[in-house]
């Protein structure tokens, strides 16, 4: 997490001098996971590469996509962020179900290194919060409400419309998983 933060930094950078020459802009979006992988030398004789496969991988990349979706930078899953808790500011950004698997995955959005963190920072972090618990409780209107509030945030614009969504088409079963069908 901390060298993905690195390279966010540096990208800033490299964008300024980029601004300066008058070059376009370069984004970057990164996914991080942990859990149990292969990796190695991978493949035939013939052909080989040095490569990592695994849920564990799949996942990661699945998750790099998603930022698209959030507005973010960095995303982690949950066993990662159990791992990083104390240690780094993350900001728990959904239930979400990706595609190709059938099992929920709780996501985190990496903020920063702990110490990082300002008041106003933590003050907006548990605001949505209590809009993602609102929305996990299936409590839409009142969510809405909160993510309203934040409507400079890109996350709380993204649960602001699912909320509107989702109190025009009232869920059967709700168990506050997101489903993403695409990549």
């Amino acid at each position: 997490m901390r060298a993905a933060l690195l390279c966010l930094e540096k990208l800033l950078e490299l964008n300024d001098e980029f601004a300066a020459a008058g070059l376009p802009r370069l984004g970057m979006r990164i996914g991080i996971n942990s859990g149990e992988v292969i990796v190695g030398n991978i493949g035939s004789q013939k052909r080989f590469e040095y490569t990592v496969i695994g849920d564990a991988v799949n996942l990661a990349s699945r998750l790099e996509g998603i930022n698209k979706q959030y507005g973010t930078a960095i995303i982690c899953g949950s066993l990662a962020g159990r791992m990083a808790a104390g240690r780094m500011v993350l900001r728990r950004l959904d239930r979400v179900r990706v595609k190709g698997k059938q099992v929920a995955e709780e996501i985190f959005e990496v903020i920063g290194e702990k110490e990082e963190g300002s008041a106003v920072l933590s003050a907006k972090l548990a605001m949505f919060e209590k809009g993602v618990q609102l929305y996990f409780a299936g409590k839409f209107s009142p969510a809405l409400d909160v993510f309203t509030t934040l409507a400079d945030d890109p996350p709380s614009r993204v649960f602001a419309h699912r909320c509107r969504y989702l109190l025009d088409n009232p869920p059967a079963d709700w168990d506050g998983c997101w489903t993403f069908t695409e990549k």
